[in-house]
């Protein structure tokens, strides 16, 4: 049995329990009314794609944030779990974890299995019916299309307006050579290259033709000859997963024969059957 506990699994009444986290991100609270330092907030993320938020108070800083990077794993023992923030939570957990004297924190080993990164982001048709909604903070994915001038505001705040569009598409295809067979996933770019056309307009054919088969565009993968450079992670190794990123793909054409070519290629047959 492990000795560690799954961050789901943390109560009020844990605080002899042991976790073992990575570190995802670490930001200062700060009072933008009189620019003064709240605390800290430290993202913890555990292999079960579980995350919580740890709050370091001031007084707590030199002893505890000197031990903690991100993106790094440690083991924590005796904790304790206190109610979370009830407004702008970067996790939407009604606990969060604070450290106190006894709390013990060590480096471990990082063998791949805990994510490195957790958000819970929202589609961006939804992102319109949040607005007004204080309780959390919105995670979004995007590409920049364009970005404003850095304004400064009140109380020394500031402000960059930046235009995002929604191109988070995911294919997942399976691949086969001479020798055997895996599972790619191809992400935006990499995703249209294979297909030769945009997804968003793809996926805007299906929703309104109510396309009941597969389009022609992705049938057409099928037989399709390709290289593939691929990303392997330690988790992939670790446990065993063969779902593989794509980094970069290019298609394998056989180069076309020309007239020289084919005339070169009928004179040798000639000789040969001459000879």
């Amino acid at each position: 049995m492990s000795p560690y506990s799954m961050l789901s699994a943390l109560s009020q009444q844990s605080d002899n329990k042991k976790i073992l986290v990575r570190v995802g991100r670490i930001w200062e609270a700060v009072n933008r009314k009189n620019n003064t330092l709240l605390h800290t907030n430290v993202i913890l993320l555990d292999e079960k794609d579980d995350h919580i938020l740890a709050i370091v108070r001031n007084n707590q800083r030199d002893a505890f944030l000197p031990m903690l990077k991100e993106n790094e794993v440690y083991s924590i023992s005796n904790l304790k779990l206190v109610p979370g923030p009830k407004l702008y939570r970067s996790v939407d957990r009604d606990l969060s974890v604070n450290f106190f004297y006894k709390t013990k924190i060590e480096e471990h080993q990082d063998t791949g299995s805990i994510p490195r990164y957790k958000f819970e982001l929202q589609p961006f048709h939804r992102v319109k019916d949040l607005v007004g909604d204080t309780k959390c903070l919105i995670d979004v994915i995007g590409m920049v299309m364009s970005y404003g001038q850095l304004e400064k505001r009140s109380h020394d705040a500031q402000k960059m307006d930046v235009v995002l569009i929604d191109t988070s598409y995911r294919v997942v295809i399976r691949i086969e050579d001479g020798t055997g067979s895996t599972t790619l996933t191809l992400f935006n770019k990499e995703a249209e290259q294979i297909i030769g056309a945009p997804l968003n307009t793809l996926l805007k054919e299906i929703e309104k033709e109510k396309l009941a088969e597969i389009p022609p565009a992705l049938k057409n993968l099928i037989g399709k000859k390709c290289a593939f450079q691929i990303k392997i992670t330690p988790y992939n190794i670790e446990k065993g997963c063969e779902e593989y990123t794509v980094t970069r793909v290019s298609e394998f054409t056989l180069p076309p024969i020309t007239n020289d070519a084919a005339d070169s290629s009928e004179g040798s047959n000639k000789k040969q059957r001459t000879a």
